[in-house]
């Protein structure tokens, strides 16, 4: 049992208010940013409507969250608003590591919520195909709920561009008309890479790569000048990310049909080795997109 209830074991927070990820894909935020407060305020805002389905029933706004880790967000969806009086919103999490999934599980049913309020699981993302028996839980609850708003935050930086269009095409097929998509992921600025701007900008506008910011290994010889403390930087990331601009973010959105997008960069005062370029206000350490489905 020991070893079971270490797994358990909610990380604690760094001085930046992170958690690490226990599959070492970088950490899990408890400090909400601009994109992510937005997506709680529609989920509780929403939250009280009734959706007719095309059999007579009436369903519940749901909204689902993809990569929920220790469920953080989840928690914030859910509670009841005491200045407003109003209760929480309905919520489905998502994520690949069963660890992650069975200690969000855990704080959500310690919450003072009603059971029906929340469900959670354990996938790979994208789903696929073949996998029936995600298909089948995802279909049998949105039997009850309708999910009106997807969020996906601070995980597009670990998909290739093909499941990054992927999931833009998934999640514009899945939302109703009028639903929205929130998303963020970490920019080029993100000073993760020392250095690598300029080839970032190279890539991007003299060679016209469409994905510039995707680095398939970084422990190849042509990244080992903007990775002095590689060894290091393995221990809390994968070998493979994306730095995403909002005008990547856009090109993707687009291509999947959203409309009304709102494609920028935002600011936040940590983490500490993500620090910001200058004090131009239009660069930040993350890129944010939010798009409607027409």
């Amino acid at each position: 049992m020991e070893p079971c209830q270490k797994l358990l074991k909610l990380p604690p927070k760094d001085k930046n208010g992170r958690r690490p990820a226990y599959n070492k894909r970088g950490f899990a935020d408890t400090k909400f940013n601009e994109t992510q407060l937005k997506f709680v305020a529609r989920a509780k805002e929403r939250a009280p409507l009734r959706i007719a389905s095309g059999g007579g029933f009436q369903r519940q706004p749901m909204v689902l969250e993809i990569g929920m880790a220790y469920g953080d967000l989840a928690l914030e969806i859910v509670k009841p608003d005491r200045k407003t009086n109003s209760p929480g919103a309905f919520y489905f999490g998502i994520d690949m590591e069963r660890v992650h999934v069975d200690i969000a599980e855990s704080r959500l049913s310690k919450a003072q919520v009603h059971s029906s309020q929340y469900q959670t699981l354990r996938a790979e993302f994208p789903i696929a195909a073949d996998d029936l028996e995600t298909r089948a839980t995802l279909a049998s609850e949105f039997q009850t709920f309708a999910i009106t708003d997807i969020g996906m935050f601070s995980v597009a930086m670990y998909l290739d561009p093909e499941k990054l269009q992927q999931f833009m095409n998934w999640a514009f097929d899945l939302l109703p008309s009028g639903g929205r998509l929130y998303l963020t992921a970490i920019s080029p600025y993100a000073n993760l890479y020392p250095g690598y701007e300029s080839t970032y900008l190279h890539r991007r506008d003299f060679l016209k790569d469409s994905f510039p910011g995707w680095i398939p290994d970084v422990r190849v010889p042509e990244m080992r000048p903007f990775l002095p403390n590689l060894e290091e930087y393995l221990l809390k990331y994968p070998t493979f990310f994306h730095l995403l601009e909002p005008k990547v973010l856009e090109q993707c959105g687009l291509a999947a049909g959203f409309v009304e997008i709102k494609a920028k960069y935002l600011r936040r005062l940590f983490p500490e080795n993500l620090v910001y370029r200058g004090n131009d206000p239009s660069v930040g350490e993350l890129s944010s997109f939010i798009g409607v489905k027409p």
